[in-house]
């Protein structure tokens, strides 16, 4: 079996400055927990959810808040990164997790498409992160006369399954070359904020799904 590679690797300085980096200095500080990179907050996270939901809601000042609730924060905070600043474009009608992206300050933006015009749309709104089922990257060409302006879209998160090896390189070729491709299908997650992009990414649990009960 062919080794992954790897596509993209984000700069000490892009994971320094993740909300994700963020809360882990703050569980170190604050609860003496010392957690190296993110599959090592998803197995702290699996073997103590109580705790992890506690440190969710002090790190984003949210006490009073339900489990699922600070599930979803973790997954669009910790998971996706979001920012208040930033500008969402979704092609998913789930509320999962998008409802509570206003809730940070962040502005959405929902679609039903055409695929095709997908990231014409983007390049429109000044998308800082992008949500799409898979099949929509997978299957069309990106080569455009002119490259679109996306200099504002960090993160790619596909819905349903991952990207293929090869739509995904076609992603870095043609699209961009510092995005951050991510998946969410159900409670399974493809890739995460702080680790290299691979042709091949490993499904994980979704970390709102370790501590949402």
């Amino acid at each position: 079996m062919d080794s992954p590679s790897i596509l993209f690797t984000p700069s000490a300085e892009r994971r320094l400055t993740t909300n994700a980096v963020a809360f882990l200095h703050a569980l170190r500080a604050t609860e003496g927990v010392d957690l190296a990179d993110w599959p090592a907050l998803l197995e702290w996270a699996a073997a103590n959810p109580g705790p992890t939901r506690k440190a969710i809601r002090a790190f984003t000042r949210q006490p009073d808040r339900p489990a699922l609730e600070i599930a979803h924060l973790a997954d669009l905070l910790l998971f996706l990164d979001i920012r208040p600043a930033d500008i969402l474009l979704v092609a998913d009608a789930q509320p999962w997790p998008w409802q509570a992206a206003s809730e940070v300050g962040a502005t959405l933006f929902r679609t039903i498409g055409p695929a095709t015009t997908i990231l014409e749309q983007a390049a429109n709104h000044y998308a800082t992160i992008l949500a799409v089922p898979a099949p929509w990257l997978d299957n069309f060409s990106y080569q455009r006369r002119h490259r679109l302006n996306l200099s504002t879209l960090r993160t790619i998160i596909t819905l349903g399954a991952p990207l293929s090896a090869e739509a995904a390189g076609r992603i870095y070729t043609w699209v961009k070359s510092d995005i951050m491709l991510l998946a969410r299908a159900g409670d399974r997650v493809w890739g995460d904020p702080l680790s290299p992009v691979t042709t091949k990414p490993n499904a994980t649990p979704g970390l709102g799904s370790l501590i949402r009960r």
